[in-house]
């Protein structure tokens, strides 16, 4: 390979441009011994590239995973899914509040109603509460 030959009037050059172009960029332009220092210097040793796009790995692995869940998730049983004491080991909290929620969801849609939820306090206690509300009417003045 053949070394192209840098000068003081190389830089001169680029800051000419730079200037026609609008560019606020400057060069501070170095003697020729200075360039051939730097032409000259031993180079410095370049880590090693990674060969492998490690997000594709990333997606790759993602995409494995979700593929066994659907499988886990096709081979279960679900015709005791509502039953009392059904929420076996494979049903982590995520799905199930996930499927509680989708549930909820399609008896108000059936309904055309809507899902509340509540947090509620007593002196002695604090739990939640989901209301499903529908079949809101006015009343008659009597």
């Amino acid at each position: 390979m053949s070394k192209i030959k840098i000068t003081p009037q190389t830089y001169i050059d680029m800051n000419k441009e730079f200037i026609e172009d609008d560019i606020p960029f400057r060069i501070e332009i170095p003697t020729q011994e200075a360039i051939d220092k730097w032409q000259n210097a031993t180079p410095i040793p370049q880590p090693v590239r990674h060969t492998v796009d490690m997000v594709a790995e990333i997606w790759a692995k993602h995409n494995r995973i979700e593929e066994e869940r659907k499988l886990q998730l096709e081979n279960r049983s679900m015709k005791d899914f509502n039953a009392p004491g059904s929420n076996k080991s494979w049903m982590d909290e995520g799905f199930k509040k996930f499927n509680s929620e989708w549930q909820l969801k399609n008896v108000a849609k059936l309904l055309d109603g809507e899902v509340k939820h509540y947090i509620c306090t007593s002196k002695n206690e604090t739990y939640r509460k989901i209301v499903i509300e529908y079949d809101h009417q006015q009343n008659k003045k009597p």
